[in-house]
């Protein structure tokens, strides 16, 4: 069921041993105990805030990571800035509520009093806000509705944040208790921009699951594929820091070279109609398709014989990590932190960003040479499975939160206010 809150919102009764002062502040011994005594029986509510759940792969985390936690210590929430969003049904399904709070324009103070209140009725220990705009209304009303710990979550650094936004980030530090990362180049570029406490940072690497795909030939026979036509698969949002525009270059340049060929887009965004337009341009009516958004892409991956991520700027992928897990052999740009995850001809093939003619080249060099992608395939595999599971990144997660719940509670018992760092 996804909640819509437009206007006030409406009490709601709770059994729960009242635990509060009458400013809305937890009571410490009460929180910690709840988090930290064996024989606990209320999970601490936890309401993760993002902009909403479309498509992308934040929001993909948010909604893994609400339906992994452990729902013996957590009880998850999620709450959208703005509409609910087409992925909405994949956390109602796993039974988590969502709430959309339907923000108007850049700056919207019903929605921050509307997300306030929010906070003060379902009195969550920790708020946990992905990407900036989520990040900056929810650390406000956290602070607002004196929540006990605020994470802050960032997946990478989006093309329109300036010095405002870093300096907004730079003065909210200091109301948040810990800053995930997702990956190492994306931690280097916050701490330059923000000069924020290397303690107050941590770097957890995306997860994804190791997939059950379908039946190979059955998904390729579903999409209308010859066992002879050889399927180049890319997974995104349409959107020019994806490097779509240079991944249909590459695609021309190899047309001749590979008549099989094939390249299949999954995903929508603003570019689409100039990529369609650049494919009819280019000759390619009939080898490019555009499937849209999709809410399962095991079909896709279990039908591709080869994947592509052509970005200019990344964190850590997870469409990367997801063709790896599936077994499919990757080609991607060498940016954000796939170079610690893409080993050159063992699990996978970097290119630099920004040059089809090597993109080019590189996959008329994977596709003449199939014999070899099983054995990378498998290593990528392997290494997804050991160093970049769901259950890896929830489990470490839940870990911070336990840690810093116990620092907030230390905090008020020896008048120090809390655990912010």
């Amino acid at each position: 069921m996804i909640r819509h809150q437009t206007s006030d919102i409406r009490p709601q009764s709770d059994s729960r041993p009242k635990t509060q002062d009458p400013t809305g502040a937890f009571s410490a011994p009460s929180l910690e105990s709840r988090v930290l005594s064996p024989e606990s029986r209320v999970p601490v509510k936890v309401i993760f805030i993002i902009w909403s759940l479309g498509l992308g792969g934040a929001e993909q985390v948010v909604i893994r990571l609400a339906a992994g936690l452990d729902r013996r210590r957590f009880a998850p929430i999620i709450c959208c800035m703005n509409e609910p969003g087409p992925f909405a049904t994949q956390a109602i399904s796993r039974g988590i509520e969502v709430i959309a709070l339907h923000k108007r324009g850049a700056i919207d103070l019903g929605m921050l009093i509307r997300l306030t209140r929010v906070m003060r009725q379902r009195r969550p220990g920790i708020v946990h806000t992905h990407l900036w705009g989520a990040s900056f209304w929810g650390r406000l009303a956290a602070r607002l509705a004196r929540v006990p710990v605020v994470i802050v979550h960032e997946h990478g650094m989006q093309p329109y944040r300036g010095a405002f936004h870093f300096f907004c980030d730079r003065w909210l530090a200091r109301v948040t208790s810990r800053i995930l990362f997702a990956s190492q180049h994306v931690l280097q570029i916050y701490r330059a921009k923000t000069a924020v406490a290397e303690s107050k940072c941590m770097v957890i690497p995306n997860g994804v699951a190791v997939l059950r795909l379908p039946d190979r030939i059955a998904a390729r026979r579903a999409r209308g594929w010859s066992p002879d036509d050889q399927v180049i698969l890319s997974v995104g949002r349409l959107s020019p820091e994806k490097g779509y525009e240079d991944l249909l270059k590459a695609f021309a340049l190899i047309a001749s070279r590979a008549p099989h060929a094939r390249l299949v887009l999954v995903g929508d965004g603003a570019q689409r109609a100039a990529l369609q337009t650049l494919q009819a341009q280019s000759g390619l009516n009939g080898r490019v398709t555009f499937a849209g958004r999709q809410e399962d892409v095991t079909g896709w991956l279990a039908a591709a014989d080869l994947y592509v991520q052509p970005s200019h700027r990344e964190g850590l992928p997870l469409a990367v990590l997801e063709a790896m897990a599936a077994g499919v052999p990757v080609v991607a740009t060498d940016v954000g932190d796939l170079r610690y995850v893409i080993t050159e001809g063992r699990t996978g093939y970097l290119v630099p960003a920004r040059q089809p003619d090597t993109l080019a080249a590189r996959l008329v060099d994977v596709l003449e040479h199939p014999e070899q992608q099983p054995r990378i395939a498998e290593a990528a595999r392997a290494l997804v499975r050991t160093r970049f599971s769901d259950e890896q990144m929830i489990r470490a997660i839940e870990r911070v939160y336990e840690d810093e719940l116990s620092c907030w509670g230390k905090g008020q018992e020896t008048g120090g206010g809390g655990g912010n760092r």
